[in-house]
């Protein structure tokens, strides 16, 4: 139960806020092992129902935040079968945030697929070292976000890139929101849309991963009460993650958490060599 609480907030502070929540789980699960002299067992984290319902947990959490916008999208939709609307639709918000999560969604399937089957991903994660590296190189590409100006960008441009973008972010200490925000910031989207754009793509990708998870593993069965604190501890400190994070978006100090990760980042790059 204490260890599905703990990863329960790891999951959901780490789902949106941009410091990578695969990364976090490789460095805890490193560093529990080192302090138990490597008698501690990380299978929860490794079980199909667990990763489930901390993930479900969140998707809830980005649902009750953004569902003003995300019904929004929805009637947005339609223009989408009506080439001739398109023009005067395009300067909307939620047919841009429509057309952009589209985009994100369909570039990274067709580039995070042949990496997940090519096993890179599973070494990735294998990689203590590299996790230190992603961290430092994250915190130095969101350091950057803060002489980020505001400028006219195609949302079919934005899209595609963040995309990319959201693609390199399945590697272990690659944060997806930092990613692919700084990203977004950085070819001169509005911060609140960029911010809007990511945790949007963000439902796909988590129901994808899910999907993914679910077809390569079987299912567990734990007990119906760690189930729900692992859901409610990801729902709780996701919802709490989306709101500072917003915050601190709107006030342009995304770069604030790069020096967050280059203090971790340089202790897991440390850890790893003395291990």
């Amino acid at each position: 139960m204490l260890e599905a609480l703990i990863l329960g907030i790891i999951q959901g502070l780490t789902e949106f806020l941009p410091i990578s929540s695969s990364g976090h789980l490789v460095l805890f699960d490193n560093l529990f092992k080192l302090i138990s002299n490597g008698h501690f067992d990380s299978s929860l984290a490794e079980r199909l129902d667990f990763i489930v319902a901390v993930h479900l947990g969140t998707l809830v959490a980005v649902f009750i935040y953004f569902w003003r916008d995300i019904w929004a999208i929805i009637k947005a939709l339609p223009a989408f079968f009506r080439p001739r609307s398109w023009k005067s639709e395009i300067e909307l918000e939620p047919f841009r945030l429509a057309l952009g999560v589209l985009l994100v969604t369909i570039v990274t399937v067709i580039v995070a697929l042949p990496l997940k089957r090519a096993g890179f991903l599973k070494a990735a994660f294998e990689s203590l070292g590299g996790v230190g590296v992603a961290f430092i190189v994250v915190g130095t590409f969101l350091f950057f976000t803060r002489f980020s100006l505001a400028k006219t960008i195609k949302t079919s441009v934005l899209g595609i890139v963040v995309g990319i973008a959201q693609s390199v972010a399945l590697l272990p200490g690659i944060s997806r929101s930092g990613a692919t925000i700084g990203t977004a910031l950085l070819l001169g989207a509005e911060r609140e849309f960029a911010a809007k754009l990511s945790f949007m793509a963000a439902i796909p990708a988590i129901i994808g991963a899910a999907i993914l998870e679910f077809s390569a593993n079987s299912v567990s069965n734990l007990n119906f009460a760690v189930l729900a604190v692992g859901f409610f501890s990801s729902f709780v400190s996701g919802l709490f993650a989306l709101k500072i994070l917003l915050k601190i978006i709107k006030h342009g100090q995304l770069y604030r958490f790069a020096y967050y990760l280059w203090i971790v980042g340089a202790f897991t790059v440390i850890l790893a060599i003395a291990r």
